[in-house]
């Protein structure tokens, strides 16, 4: 398969394998990766359509899923002892989860659909032992998901969140 071909191919044309390949490499989770390895990841990928008010995950379990968000809307919702809280929402091109691609993961949110929400999902199941095939692919993965870490704690900082004076406990994941 050669991908400047595959760009000239009208998107009705192509198959539901190309465009989840075309859409996984343009991530920086795995944009960096083997491009035959990547055509593994995205057979090994599902279409996944949730109804309005389904719940593409829930808090407190342990997941081993990626979401992709191809359309719809979800709600990031915090449950608490004095109920729930909408977080914020998230939509079309949202990747999600890829923490759980590499680690059983306890999901502190649960994401709910808020319009009809259509999905990628891979699963840890599939892309560990496709990744782990390759160790140069497997450290490339991992290295984009610190950077990952890294960026969401850098965009936490310069936020204003992060105050002086601040416990370390509270906020340095790039401390770990």
């Amino acid at each position: 398969m050669n991908l400047s071909t595959e760009n000239s191919v009208p998107e009705q044309e192509k198959s539901e394998v190309q465009l989840n390949l075309e859409i996984l490499r343009a991530l920086p989770y795995f944009e960096r990766l083997p491009i035959e390895l990547m055509k593994a990841v995205a057979y090994l990928s599902k279409r996944v359509n949730y109804k309005q008010d389904a719940l593409l995950f829930e808090q407190d379990e342990f997941s081993d899923q990626a979401l992709f968000v191809l359309s719809g809307t979800a709600e990031v919702v915090r449950r608490s002892g004095e109920g729930e809280a909408v977080l914020g929402e998230l939509g079309p091109e949202t990747f999600i989860g890829g923490l759980a691609l590499a680690a059983h993961v306890k999901r502190l949110f649960s994401l709910r659909a808020k319009t009809p929400v259509s999905c990628i999902v891979l699963s840890r199941g599939d892309f560990w032992p496709t990744i782990m095939q390759n160790p140069q692919a497997t450290a490339l993965f991992m290295e984009a998901l610190a950077q990952r870490i890294i960026q969401w704690e850098e965009q936490f900082i310069n936020s204003g969140a992060c105050k002086e004076n601040l416990d370390l406990v509270d906020v340095g994941v790039s401390l770990l």
